[in-house]
């Protein structure tokens, strides 16, 4: 039996990966934003050991917060940051603030969780488990704000990766493509109240590209995007294996992936215009 934190308990990735661990008999502890999400967390999974408020979106003072959640977990065997955020839209128009939060939830976060869990898993020689996604190998259209906080955080788990390979503390990234999250569905309801409000310049620059990309993940969540329940297994898998790799791909982040990497940059931007086009056609 192994002591966890779930970072996230409460989002559609989190619960499933609580629900896996628990069903091994593993010792569950989670972190959730607000009471509401406590309330899903503990409804959702019951056997937790017990679930924590922490806000991603503040950095600082989650770094401040952590040391007083550990006191109550003991020592933990893994740490897994499940919790993210998404917000869509062109980037020409999108708020700078946007990208801040993003980057913040998405990326910063992950460093401060990090800063302050290794010297606990140094000394139990455990995991540190962060989602990823192959939005952060490769920039997805209307997805600027996400792909960056996604790609940063690629950056960094490499870099924690290479400095801390003699420390006994194995750090593994997740890389999934399209998730049937509850994230997804409140991305496709954001851009359907965006797309309603529209000014006549919005409408004139972006509205087609807004609507092609609503109708890519809306196609996406009703046909290949992968149950929570997958993301569960990868995190599973990196979590028994005796020498995990860097990264686990969903089956749809290798496609992906496969097919960047065997593209030149202008053969993948036509087959986004490409996608994205015959979405609007939908």
């Amino acid at each position: 039996m192994n002591n966890i934190l779930v970072i996230g308990a409460a989002g559609g990735s989190g619960s499933a990966t609580v629900r896996a661990l628990l069903q091994r008999g593993d010792r569950v502890f989670g972190t959730v934003l607000n009471d509401a999400e406590l309330r899903a967390a503990e409804g959702q999974n019951p056997g937790l050991e017990s679930v924590h408020l922490l806000d991603l979106s503040r950095p600082e003072h989650l770094l401040a917060a952590m040391p007083l959640i550990l006191e109550k977990t003991g020592d933990l065997d893994a740490v897994i940051i499940c919790a993210g955020l998404s917000a869509g839209g062109p980037l020409e128009t999108a708020p700078l603030a946007q990208l801040r939060l993003v980057m913040e939830v998405n990326c910063i976060a992950c460093l401060a969780i990090y800063q302050a869990v290794m010297p606990m898993l140094r000394r139990t020689s455990g995991r540190l488990v962060m989602i990823s996604s192959i939005g952060g190998k490769v920039a997805i259209p209307c997805l600027g704000n996400y792909s960056a906080s996604k790609f940063a955080l690629e950056a960094l788990a490499d870099a924690m990766r290479r400095e801390t390979m003699n420390s006994g503390v194995k750090i593994v990234l997740v890389e999934p493509g399209g998730i049937k999250t509850q994230m997804t569905l409140n991305q496709m309801r954001a851009i359907e109240e965006r797309i309603a409000s529209l000014s006549p310049e919005e409408e004139a620059l972006y509205g087609t590209l807004y609507r092609q990309f609503h109708n890519v993940v809306r196609g996406g969540y009703h046909n290949d995007y992968l149950p929570p329940e997958r993301i569960a297994e990868l995190i599973v898998e990196a979590l028994d294996a005796g020498k995990p790799a860097a990264r686990y791909l969903a089956e749809d982040a290798e496609q992906l992936r496969a097919l960047a990497s065997s593209k030149s940059d202008l053969e993948l931007d036509a087959i986004f215009a490409e996608m994205f086009a015959a979405a609007g056609k939908s």
